[in-house]
């Protein structure tokens, strides 16, 4: 694998942390901790990470940011003494309570060292365990063999009630993973639940992303087999061409704009490998956020020519008007859709890097699409794009 292959492959979720090195983490008790714990081997700097390096693991949805927050959320649930607080960062009894916590959360990579330890380790209120890695791989598996065979399986959050994002970010990296070690490039991301109306349906307050590969790719002048997929349907978008790296953690639409080579007419066709669409936000993340391929079409327009929140869009199918839109349903302006994104797969170590395709959101709700489908989408200042079915 190309290195600037494996610097775009997203976030590694693996819920382990032996690549971590301690002084990553921001609570000095789990440094002070590291001689009761086991399993911590080629120690990196998170910034010195490959994200998606499938030899690499330990990346948690941005790892020490995860059991961190686990940290604190605890630390907020439980009652600590004023005492306990100020002398937490010498404090012994705090320290082995937080080694614990750890240890409880993620007991399939973490072992306490019996020598260190004393009393037995018990559940901690309001933490669930994870999948286990078998569990992922499984799951991933069967997405995998879904997609191929074109026989869809069923909610994966049914038969596994207790998997998490963390969970469903991690079975996507799997798949991600091995299309990549097959032959596949990560040329960009996708945004999916831009809309506040497809996240108050989903229950959750922020959108999902997944990868666009380039063997996603389709073209004008090419019709799609409608047999490739399950049961697709298109989405029109606003896309962007990166001219440069974004900024992760508060990156800006200001960011965003400047950092645009061009804006691009795109349509998304979505699938999903989940029976009759019946899914739930972890079930779509671990489906690559329901991503099945994209087209662009022929206009590269720099975003200084026309506000990016204004573009009316229209969709017809075999020369009907089916859909209507314009870009600010997503989130208000599709900036801010791509800003968020280099914000999330910042905090798993990876940037958003010039020449990326980034497809922010919908601008109208997904259509269904069948063989012998003609679609076409009209934006203003942007022109067409074509997809058809076959």
């Amino acid at each position: 694998m190309l290195q600037h292959e494996r610097q775009h492959l997203g976030p590694a979720v693996e819920v382990s942390i032996d690549a971590f090195r301690l002084d990553d983490f921001a609570d000095d008790a789990v440094q002070i901790g590291a001689c009761r714990l086991r399993c911590i081997s080629n120690a990196a700097a998170l910034e010195d990470l490959v994200v998606g390096d499938p030899d690499a693991a330990a990346r948690a949805c941005g790892g020490a940011a995860v059991v961190r927050g686990l940290l604190d959320d605890y630390r907020r649930e439980t009652s600590v003494s004023g005492d306990q607080r100020s002398n937490h960062a010498g404090g012994a009894a705090a320290d082995h309570h937080d080694v614990e916590l750890l240890h409880s959360h993620v007991e399939h990579v973490i072992e306490l060292l019996g020598s260190g330890a004393t009393g037995p380790v018990t559940p901690t209120r309001g933490l669930r365990r994870m999948l286990r890695d078998a569990t992922r791989d499984e799951l991933a598996a069967d997405l995998a063999q879904a997609e191929r065979s074109r026989d869809p399986i069923g909610q994966l959050t049914a038969a596994h009630p207790e998997i998490d994002v963390v969970d469903a970010y991690e079975i996507q990296l799997i798949n991600i993973r091995q299309r990549v070690a097959e032959g596949a490039r990560v040329v960009g991301h996708k945004v999916g639940l831009s809309s506040p109306i497809m996240q108050q349906m989903m229950g959750v307050d922020e959108p999902d992303y997944g990868h666009l590969l380039d063997d996603m790719q389709v073209f004008e002048d090419t019709p799609v087999q409608a047999s490739r997929y399950l049961s697709p349907r298109v989405e029109v978008e606003v896309g962007f061409i990166l001219a440069a790296d974004l900024p992760g953690a508060g990156c800006t639409e200001d960011d965003v704009l400047a950092a645009t080579e061009a804006l691009v007419p795109a349509i998304e066709l979505i699938d999903t490998r989940i029976k009759d669409w019946q899914i739930k936000i972890c079930d779509t993340i671990a489906d690559n956020a329901s991503a099945a391929g994209f087209v662009l079409g022929a206009a590269r327009v720099p975003p200084a020519d026309l506000d990016v929140r204004a573009i009316d869009a229209k969709l017809t199918r075999n020369g009907e008007v089916v859909a209507e839109g314009r870009s600010d349903a997503v989130l208000g302006n599709p900036a801010t859709a791509v800003a968020w994104l280099a914000g999330k797969v910042e905090s798993f170590g990876v940037r958003l890097r010039k020449g990326d395709i980034v497809l922010p959101g919908s601008c109208t709700f997904a259509v269904e699409a069948r063989a012998g489908d003609e679609f076409v989408a009209d934006f203003t200042g942007l022109g067409l794009v074509r997809l058809s079915f076959e």
